[in-house]
């Protein structure tokens, strides 16, 4: 069974033993009685990424308010499409993960590409992509390709033809 408890203050978790008082300044907590689920992230609200979740990198998609996350737990790695809110009053923002896409593996002479890969030769920030590693200025042995759709809040499996990704050993 899977509960989320959001509040701004105080959360309290309820079981069926016993009832704690954690405070926190914000955010989304997500209970899972059998094994976690990235799928059960959809709809946290969160400043920082939750305890056991490794932020690795991310971007905002062009000048909407959606930007990508791209996060570790355990050995998984994935991409969270975040709503981004407007800055508070202390110039902090807040995230609501809106889609995930769990990553498959990446092979060893692979890596993951987004922001700056190109379309048909136009940048598009919404693309993501495992490229294969090699030493030249654009990569394009893309393995697969996702979209990060602000229009939607969704994640799309997208063809590989037509997308070039910067390597950013060469300075570009």
């Amino acid at each position: 069974m899977n509960r989320k408890l959001v509040c701004l203050s105080l959360v309290t978790l309820i079981s069926t033993s016993a009832t704690v008082v954690l405070p926190l300044t914000s955010a989304t907590i997500t209970l899972a009685s059998q094994k976690q689920n990235s799928r059960s992230y959809i709809g946290l609200r969160y400043r920082e990424s939750p305890p056991g979740v490794e932020y690795i990198g991310g971007w905002v998609i062009g000048d909407s308010e959606y930007g990508v996350s791209h996060l570790k737990e355990g050995k998984k790695e994935m991409l969270w499409l975040n709503l981004i809110s407007s800055p508070d009053t202390n110039g902090d923002v807040m995230y609501e993960v809106k889609d995930i896409l769990n990553l498959p593996s990446i092979k060893s002479n692979e890596e993951l590409a987004g922001f700056f890969c190109l379309v048909d030769g136009q940048p598009d920030a919404g693309i993501i992509a495992i490229v294969v590693s090699e030493e030249v200025e654009y990569r394009r042995q893309i393995r697969r390709a996702w979209r990060a759709n602000p229009q939607t809040a969704r994640f799309e499996r997208i063809s590989t033809r037509g997308i070039a990704c910067p390597n950013p050993g060469w300075g570009v």
